[in-house]
């Protein structure tokens, strides 16, 4: 190869190099203006439903472990932290969230994880309850070092709220409405009610609290 062919080819491939940086500082540069953007808006529309919604899926989760609720088995063993980021509606009736989860109980355990948390808001009272799972699998040369909060939060960003905000045609930020189709209300979901409304018997129910994550979807229907 001529030293003319080599010389194209140095240029060639240090400018696919260097426009593959620039992409990629843009996107990076993006998406840390819109999470900033996801939090202003948050807290611009929820006023002082951010903290009582805070505080009240913590105290929810916290009731269900020491109930021994056994979709929170994993929770009761192992660190848990509910995201600082509450993404809210425009009418502030329903919100999504996620459960960090940082598996540190078992040694050989080689993943972490997030769980959907959704909020809905029915004669002013919130209810809460869990969604999809992401299974985040450790990278092989850190397999037993299970991943911190600050971890798990950038890629909750991105896995979990990625789609709250959209841009509307002045190229303005906008909360994105059906960014809360995702939160499914099915009858497996809101358990230990029957289809006629009737409460299942069940020890670990009893108090209101606790009663709240088994809302049936006709008793939802009804109210919401």
């Amino acid at each position: 190869m001529s030293k003319r062919n080599n010389l194209y080819l140095i240029i060639l491939v240090t400018s696919t190099f260097l426009l593959s940086c620039f992409e990629n500082k843009n996107k990076e540069v993006s998406e840390i203006v819109e999470s900033k953007k996801m939090f202003e808006v948050s807290n611009r529309i929820s006023n002082k439903d951010y903290n009582r919604v805070y505080q009240e899926a913590n105290d929810s989760v916290n009731y269900w472990i020491e109930n021994n609720l056994s979709a929170y088995q994993t929770e009761k063993i192992n660190k848990w932290k509910i995201d600082s980021l509450i993404c809210f509606n425009e009418k502030v009736n329903k919100c999504i969230m996620a459960l960090l989860k940082s598996n540190t109980y078992f040694k050989d355990q080689t993943a972490d994880g997030i769980t959907y948390f959704y909020g809905v808001k029915i004669n002013q009272k919130w209810y809460f309850f869990k969604g999809p799972y992401l299974a985040l699998p450790r990278e092989p040369q850190l397999m037993q070092i299970p991943r911190t909060f600050p971890q798990l939060h950038a890629i909750a960003m991105k896995e979990v709220f990625s789609g709250y905000l959209k841009k509307n045609a002045s190229g303005e930020w906008e909360i994105n409405e059906a960014f809360f189709d995702r939160i499914e209300f099915q009858y497996e979901k809101w358990a230990y009610w029957d289809t006629n409304g009737n409460l299942i018997d069940n020890k670990t129910l009893g108090k209101d609290s606790l009663q709240k994550l088994y809302l049936n979807r006709i008793i939802y229907d009804k109210y919401k």
